[in-house]
């Protein structure tokens, strides 16, 4: 018997308009998401960039429906520009015409309030942070995409919580997307993974004939330095980067011809700053929200967060930084169960103490020798002086946090003075 075919098993009804269709842009838009996720998992990387096997050949074929509009040049080298940057492997797209014929409609969803903007929900602390701040001047629709039930149940409480803290109008939408069939994954990067999101949101935005999706993003978070000195390009992800989300946004306008745009309104703030910057009545939802990245891949209770992963450890400097620490009352398991060995700790103050000697040092030249990936953010996005605000902000968060270990990486003399 031959093994069963692979394949993306999605609930995308909370998408499609009332007489339950998805514009063709969306579908096709959709499409390309799943095909390259599901390429990306099934081919072996090599360990690290210097291996010649790290950039993989990935072809791919996707049906769409819009089979003119895709096979373009223009749009074509923007969907491999896209991916290659995503994922630092060398992709070949090609188009085949789907079984459907084109609808000559954009179908849409009626949105009530002309205000209302489409966001990115992830259930995270910046997604919470960001949809509190932006409750207070515009009415929002969340969109969550949950790869597993653990996903969607934090995602779901977290949601209860923004709504009955009463900051403003809000609606949500929470789409499925699974892997189901065939055999294991062979590569576990994935860094396609942040291109389904993106796609999802775009697809709502466009659904609902909106011309902006917001991702709620701090900018260290974004721009995602390595933690490492052996950590570069794609070996950190690349899903809400600046110039992921400039790629991106030139793509739908390539195959719209419509004005669009992925913004990150707090890309010049740390996730502290997002934090400092709540109501106290965002305290219950920010306390739901869910930040470990074991909990979030299904591996790991509601319940208790591991307090050993980089999600985990950034998640309480910020609330610390911010002088919240009390909003985060739920257990880490490395409170009740120390183990050193797990602790991404070190990593993340090599990090901070690399980026601190390279601002004291001076100018640009410093931090980009420091982290050559810095040459990648669009100075349109985050100008120089902004990057260098935010991640001296950063390092002065990481300097304040009350743990004894933080001495043997940074000294005690703030970077502002």
């Amino acid at each position: 018997m031959s093994e069963p075919t692979r394949r993306v098993s999605t609930d995308y009804s909370a998408l499609m308009d009332d007489d339950g269709s998805l514009s063709p842009v969306a579908q096709d838009l959709l499409s390309l998401a799943q095909a390259a996720y599901l390429k990306d998992r099934e081919v072996r990387r090599g360990s690290s960039p210097d291996d010649p096997r790290w950039h993989r050949p990935l072809s791919l074929t996707v049906p769409v429906r819009q089979w003119d509009v895709w096979s373009s040049t223009d749009v074509s080298q923007a969907v491999v520009s896209l991916l290659d940057w995503m994922t630092d492997d060398t992709w070949a797209v090609s188009w085949a015409r789907h079984a459907q014929s084109r609808d000559s409609g954009q179908s849409r969803l009626s949105l009530p309030g002309p205000e209302r903007e489409v966001m990115l929900f992830s259930g995270g602390l910046d997604a919470v942070a960001g949809a509190a701040i932006l409750l207070a001047s515009r009415d929002l629709l969340a969109v969550g995409i949950a790869t597993n039930r653990v996903m969607q149940g934090f995602q779901s409480r977290t949601l209860t919580s923004l709504h009955k803290a009463r900051l403003g109008s809000l609606e949500s939408r929470l789409i499925e997307f699974s892997v189901v069939g065939g055999k294991r994954d062979i590569e576990p990067t994935r860094r396609t993974r942040g291109l389904v999101f993106l796609a999802v949101g775009a697809a709502v935005a466009l659904q609902h004939g909106r011309q902006r999706c917001v991702m709620a993003e701090n900018g260290v978070g974004a721009i995602n330095l390595p933690l490492t000195s052996a950590q570069s390009g794609a070996m950190t992800s690349r899903s809400a980067h600046p110039r992921t989300l400039r790629k991106f946004s030139e793509l739908i306008q390539l195959l719209t011809q419509q004005p669009f745009d992925f913004a990150a309104p707090f890309m010049s703030m740390t996730k502290g700053e997002m934090v400092a910057k709540l109501p106290e009545v965002a305290r219950d939802a920010c306390n739901a929200s869910e930040s470990c990245d074991r909990a979030a891949s299904g591996r790991g209770a509601l319940e208790r967060r591991c307090g050993y992963c980089t999600s985990c450890l950034l998640r309480r400097m910020s609330f610390s930084a911010a002088d919240r620490a009390n909003w985060d009352t739920r257990p880490y398991l490395a409170d009740t169960r120390p183990d050193v060995e797990l602790s991404r700790q070190p990593e993340m103050l090599w990090q901070a103490a690399t980026l601190d000697r390279a601002l004291r040092r001076g100018g640009r030249d410093e931090l980009v020798r420091a982290f050559p990936d810095l040459v990648q953010v669009p100075t349109e996005d985050l100008t120089y002086d902004e990057q260098r605000r935010l991640l001296s902000a950063y390092v002065d968060e990481w300097r304040r946090y009350p743990a004894p270990v933080i001495r043997q990486y940074l000294t005690q003399t703030s970077l502002g003075g």
